[in-house]
């Protein structure tokens, strides 16, 4: 174990990196596995504060992902990272993909 190489990365039977590799994963992607996998394992951290993280990255892939898929001008980043994580920009209602939406 070293600095480049701490404890909390040699879970399991593979390091995540490879398997975000692998897989071809995009940084927001990456970003959620890894916080996932992750999670609880440091020691300075709480678990919930790494699935927060999680939630934060996946917020702002999903906020992407609409607005791309709907041809809108990205939001600010800032909409994801207040709270770690707290959606404040719901989606909105008009999506049929969308039951929980707040319109």
């Amino acid at each position: 174990m070293n600095k480049f190489s701490p404890s909390h990365y040699q879970l399991g039977k593979i390091q995540v990196w490879d398997f975000i590799a692998d897989q071809d994963l995009n940084f927001l992607e990456g970003n959620v596995i890894k916080y996932i996998c992750r999670a609880g394992a440091k020691a300075e951290e709480s678990k919930l504060d790494d699935l927060l993280k999680a939630r934060a990255y996946l917020t702002k892939l999903i906020h992407i992902t609409y607005d791309r898929d709907n041809s809108r001008p990205l939001g600010p980043s800032s909409e994801v990272q207040r709270d770690h994580g707290t959606t404040v920009r719901p989606l909105p209602c008009g999506d049929a993909e969308n039951p929980g939406c707040t319109d």
